[in-house]
């Protein structure tokens, strides 16, 4: 095979474009490890005040803190798992609020294995509720439900039982979201039978917006005007609460009656 002569200028410009390439793989890996290192400290922050300015700051610049949360998304799936339950939670709350959906999804559920093994009620509550938030925002219904199943079956902790009237709130709104009202309308009217005792209301006013949900609108104002003569017999609220309640379920009712032609 014959020879080929390359110029030598050829063979000097390639060599300076190799070069280049490998400067440029050198800084990218210095930024990932600058990255992975920022992203690991995140573990030593503590106490909420701390971690609720870390959110700040990390929100104050949204271009860099995407870069760090693409390099965080791909340390999260190693095994040992390099992030700690309050690592997780800002990165899950800063995604969260980027928009960054995916990423904040990866973080909160890595925040629910940690709480769970914790068996901390606190982190229970703080993963749990945004995940669950992050899924109903989204739309993501099915999943909604699922996490507050999995919320309300935990058993044994004290914190976690005084949340779960909320998170079954959540679940019954998200089923009627689905359309799977008769479902919806099972669990509710059985928290409503739960509570006639006490002749409760709280739950009879999710019961009304099920009903609105479903286009029941006759229902769904009886039921309401219902909530609003139990609620002024309420001798547990203050009168500055029952105000309040009172005037947010007259404009659900009002609005229902808006879509009634009333």
């Amino acid at each position: 095979m014959r020879a080929v002569s390359v110029p030598r200028s050829r063979v000097l410009l390639l060599a300076a474009g190799l070069v280049v390439l490998a400067g440029t793989g050198l800084a990218r890996a210095a930024d990932e490890d600058a990255l992975r290192q920022k992203a690991l400290e995140l573990n030593n922050v503590t106490g909420n005040d701390p971690i609720e300015g870390q959110i700040r700051a990390l929100l104050s610049t949204p271009d860099a803190t995407r870069k760090l949360l693409a390099v965080a998304v791909g340390m999260a799936k190693e095994n040992p798992q390099p992030f700690h339950f309050n690592a997780a939670y800002i990165l899950g709350r800063v995604a969260h609020h980027l928009k960054e959906l995916d990423s904040a999804e990866v973080f909160y559920r890595l925040c629910v294995e940690h709480a769970v093994k914790l068996q901390s009620g606190q982190k229970l509550g703080q993963s749990f509720g945004a995940l669950i938030d992050l899924y109903f925002e989204q739309k993501k219904y099915d999943k909604t439900v699922q996490a507050c199943r999995e919320f309300l079956d935990i058993r044994g902790n004290e914190t976690v039982d005084r949340l779960k009237p909320a998170v079954l709130e959540r679940m019954i709104q998200s089923l009627a979201r689905q359309g799977k009202t008769d479902e919806a309308l099972r669990i509710v009217d059985n928290l409503v039978k739960a509570e006639a005792e006490e002749d409760g209301w709280w739950f009879l006013q999710l019961r009304g917006w099920v009903l609105r949900e479903a286009d029941r609108l006759d229902e769904a104002a009886k039921t309401y005007e219902t909530v609003l003569e139990k609620m002024t017999k309420d001798n547990l609220l203050k009168q500055e609460q029952k105000e309040h309640f009172a005037e947010r379920t007259r404009y659900l009712l009002s609005s229902v009656y808006v879509d009634l032609n009333d």
